[in-house]
């Protein structure tokens, strides 16, 4: 998620990028909760139409630190 791109209304909007390529996303689902936020890697489900990529799922994954501080939380989490 790029820092900066995160706008707080409905449809939550966002832009990621990856390898020099930036692509908006809009996410109609509510807020994605957990760990959500900007600057952060995420995977997100969903459709590309008319250059906009519009998520139904939005998977956070727990850094190493985050995995330490919170084990409970993670235990079934498969770590590498």
């Amino acid at each position: 998620v790029d820092k900066g791109s995160v706008s707080s209304g409905t449809p939550l909007q966002f832009t990621v990028s990856y390898n020099g390529v930036t692509v908006p996303v809009t996410y109609q689902n509510g807020q994605p909760g957990g760990i959500f936020r900007e600057d952060i890697p995420v995977v997100v489900e969903g459709r590309m139409s008319g250059g906009v990529f519009y998520g139904d799922n939005i998977l956070v994954k727990h850094s190493a630190k985050y995995v330490a501080e919170n084990p409970d939380r993670v235990k079934d989490y498969p770590q590498k």
